[in-house]
């Protein structure tokens, strides 16, 4: 049996280009084919990976040598074009955040377990090489009870990201400031990341969330700031920090506070390294490689692939994004109504990420 899985990726901006890296890079990947309505973005990328492209995504789903289909599209056609690609019988990875909205997420969901096709999440993040030390430490009781998690997405976007996207490409690609289109700014965008990833590494479910956001710098219309208070189920607390709009932030020599899990009896600064305070052993630093966002794809490439050809359980799944998107969702709810909300994270019944 081959072990390596066929891929075909539609989109060819910033996100597709990393996903296209990626996937030339992994050994567990032969990547066909690369799509985009723009020819020249699809020429561009196609040249450069060395791969086929067209601007007809018929021709890939057509191709039946294509098993997967990667999607790193504006979100807003995330649902229409992840549904062509289920109905075309391929497996399909979807770049976050999944869809606009919990309700086309589980609308997805359904119609890939009809389809019998798997439908798996870009959350890279969980392929962070601390991420199993931190989930193990956790589990042993080493903080104590978890108290407090604090997670950031702080930076700046220029005018040019809004205009042409995050690689400031030659084309127009003004998408990510219509609210219609995008589902919203820093929080969806970036957010639902940080978001995600607390929650794995804790195991913590949030119960309520409360959230104030402003558009303070930028001519757009979503969010570049946002403040977003969790609580969690057995009463921990968390903030969530994100702007796009706070210039030098994670810039050298100005560092934003790092992400941080509090327990009763210790204390995890997240990292490379990571660092563990706690009443046994008081202090010590677990040494880790600090990888790129293409080095995490390529570890999540080959979970996909490994499941798809051993039956190897998914790191990540759509139950998992679901209840991420559905966080994001209260914050934009609770921001627009000045009051906590509870976040509806019930996903579809079943494993939604697996192939049936």
């Amino acid at each position: 049996m081959n072990s390596r899985i066929s891929i075909g990726l539609v989109g060819c901006g910033a996100a597709g280009k990393i996903q296209a890296q990626a996937m030339k890079e992994s050994e567990y990947v032969d990547l066909r084919c690369v799509v985009d309505c723009e020819p020249r973005a699809a020429q561009s990328l196609g040249d450069r990976v060395g791969v086929t492209w067209t601007t007809e995504i018929d021709r890939l789903l057509d191709d039946p040598t294509v098993e997967v289909v990667s999607l790193a599209v504006p979100h807003h056609l995330h649902l229409e074009l992840a549904s062509r690609v289920a109905r075309a019988g391929k497996h399909i990875l979807l770049e976050k955040p999944f869809t606009l909205n919990t309700a086309q997420a589980r609308q997805l969901v359904d119609l890939c377990r009809a389809q019998h096709v798997t439908v798996v999440p870009w959350l890279e993040r969980r392929y962070l090489p601390y991420v199993d030390r931190i989930r193990e430490l956790v589990a042993l009781g080493t903080l104590g009870k978890l108290a407090y998690t604090r997670v950031s997405a702080l930076g700046y976007k220029p005018r040019a990201y809004w205009e042409y996207g995050m690689r400031f490409e030659e084309y127009p690609s003004s998408w990510r400031g219509r609210k219609a289109e995008s589902g919203g700014g820093i929080l969806i965008m970036n957010g639902i990341h940080q978001v995600d990833l607390m929650t794995y590494l804790t195991g913590l479910e949030v119960t309520e969330v409360f959230a104030q956001v402003a558009t303070l710098h930028h001519e757009v219309e979503v969010e570049d700031l946002a403040l977003v208070s969790l609580r969690y189920r057995g009463g921990a607390m968390g903030v969530v920090e994100a702007s796009c709009c706070t210039y030098g932030v994670n810039q050298f020599p100005i560092e934003a506070p790092p992400d941080a899990i509090m327990g009763t009896d210790g204390y995890l600064q997240l990292g490379a390294p990571l660092k563990c305070y706690d009443r046994i052993r008081f202090s010590r630093q677990f040494d880790f490689p600090k990888l790129s966002v293409t080095d995490m794809k390529i570890r999540q490439l080959e979970n996909v692939a490994r499941h798809l050809r051993e039956g190897a359980e998914l790191r990540c799944s759509a139950e998992d994004v679901i209840r991420a998107l559905a966080v994001i969702e209260a914050a934009y709810e609770s921001a627009a109504c000045r009051a906590p909300v509870s976040p509806c994270c019930a996903a579809a019944a079943g494993d939604s990420g697996s192939a049936e």
